[in-house]
């Protein structure tokens, strides 16, 4: 082979190398289950004490091998008891005063994910992993569905964990994630419980007065629309006959 040739060769297959950078399905599908905890006024000791539950469904778009774009829809419970809070309330010894609850919370989430190293089950030449751990951030539109009121909660999160790959196209994603809400209405969902609003009677503090909530979940998901990887170059170069 003559030696242009060769280095031809070497650039088309070099450039097909970087082009591989991209995971090799665009989308993914699927659910995650999980522990739901509320932190705010009515609690905020103990993560996950008492316990709730949350599910919902995931689409992800991967970027490339590092970053990838999450939307989720998705429901949480989310029970409250004054008996773990911070603060021993005047108002919880009061008769009529509702010391514990829980709410309804729908969620629209987006987050953008970075993985520590380039995620995939191919292309070991390069150094891809099948099992990363991931950082994200993200912002969620929520709404509560409670009988006192609809309100409606802005917030931003952070989450941490880890991806690995079951198989070929299939996902298994374990992560923890915290939200804080511009809104005091999680533990607020029924008359008795409205003085979790303001406890303390302070002017309203968007900054101060927001609750949070604490999840542990874990998702499966299958990769869906296969990229379109074209090595140009190197089977169009003519082969020239020696003789």
């Amino acid at each position: 082979m003559p030696r242009a040739l060769r280095i031809i060769t070497f650039l088309s297959l070099a450039l097909c190398a970087i082009s591989l950078t991209a995971q090799e399905y665009r989308y993914e599908v699927g659910g995650y289950v999980g522990a739901s905890s509320y932190l705010g006024d009515a609690n905020r000791r103990i993560p996950l004490v008492p316990i709730g539950a949350t599910g919902g469904g995931i689409f992800r778009y991967n970027h490339n091998f590092r970053l990838a774009f999450a939307g989720e829809m998705g429901y949480s419970l989310l029970p409250f008891d004054c008996k773990y809070a911070a603060t021993d309330y005047p108002q919880i010894r009061e008769i009529g005063k509702t010391l514990h609850g829980e709410t309804h919370l729908l969620a629209l989430q987006g987050w953008a994910e970075y993985n520590f190293a380039h995620y995939s089950d191919k292309y070991r030449y390069l150094q891809t992993k099948s099992l990363v751990p991931y950082i994200g951030a993200g912002l969620s539109a929520g709404v509560t569905l409670a009988a006192r009121q609809t309100a409606f909660l802005p917030g931003a999160g952070l989450r941490v964990g880890v991806k690995y790959k079951l198989r070929n196209r299939l996902n298994l994603v374990a992560s923890i994630q915290g939200i804080y809400y511009l809104s005091s209405h999680l533990d607020t969902p029924s008359t008795q419980t409205s003085w979790l609003e303001n406890p303390y009677g302070m002017p309203a503090d968007w900054i101060k007065g927001g609750d949070s909530t604490i999840a542990l979940t874990i998702s499966i998901t299958y990769e869906l629309g296969k990229r379109s990887e074209t090595c140009h170059g190197v089977d169009s170069y003519p082969h020239r006959q020696t003789h």
